[in-house]
């Protein structure tokens, strides 16, 4: 997330302005952080499903790629402000380590998968406008329509665990919980907000659907506006 504000203009706001302006940069940049760490998990496990398999480079491997990439730094670096913007990159990287990727040991038990469907396993991805949330005949309420119902989702079941992420220009939130399957009905429970949801569901050919059973509970409309598309 790139926030730019000219420093002439932010002098000239009062101190409350001020303190606001820092809060909510604050509180956005946060929320986008969270975000996209959960993203980057959510690409590894997809390629853990796939099968890929990561390799750590030796110390003289890394020394040979950075020299190799040296003349496309010094391209970039030509742009107005990009060479200080690689330096405050570099700056704030520091002596850090890079992360070592490894694919999560899978240690469920089918005893421990809480009655979930193996073949409703994977990640899902659906993607609608904010005018097509409130157009949809499947809308409870206009309540349902803010900034967190509406723009791109992704939704992973594993083990009878649930991780919901969404991301649009204004918002960008994260869930997880835990769900159950039975038959062509699935649970989901989000203890972090306290909230169960039900739906009936079908899968065909990678494409995930949902329906509203209101026997069976609460179902929002986010989950039914656009069928599912599986990525892993």
């Amino acid at each position: 997330m790139s926030i730019v504000m000219n420093q002439d203009a932010f002098d000239e706001l009062s101190e409350r302005q001020q303190k606001a302006l820092q809060e909510a940069v604050r509180v956005a940049f946060d929320s986008e952080s969270r975000l996209v760490s959960m993203l980057a998990d959510e690409d590894r496990d997809v390629l853990c499903r796939i099968g890929a398999g990561f390799v750590e480079a030796s110390p003289s491997q890394v020394a040979a790629l950075r020299t190799a990439v040296e003349p496309v730094y010094r391209l970039i670096e030509r742009g107005a402000g990009n060479a200080d913007a690689i330096a405050r990159i570099r700056e704030l990287k520091g002596d850090a380590q890079p992360e070592t990727l490894t694919c999560p040991k899978d240690q469920t038990t089918a005893a421990d998968t809480g009655g979930s469907a193996p073949d409703l396993e994977g990640t899902y991805r659906t993607s609608f406008s904010e005018e097509e949330l409130a157009d949809s005949p499947q809308l409870m309420d206009q309540g349902e329509v803010n900034d967190e119902n509406w723009g791109d989702f992704s939704l992973k079941l594993s083990g009878g665990r649930v991780r919901l992420t969404q991301r649009n220009a204004r918002a960008g939130s994260g869930l997880s919980g835990r769900y159950t399957t039975d038959g062509d009905a699935i649970e989901l429970q989000f203890d972090e907000i306290g909230e169960t949801f039900a739906f009936r569901w079908s899968l065909y050919r990678g494409t995930l659907e949902f329906q509203r059973d209101e026997g069976l509970g609460v179902g929002p409309t986010p989950w039914l506006v656009k069928p599912w598309r599986r990525i892993g």
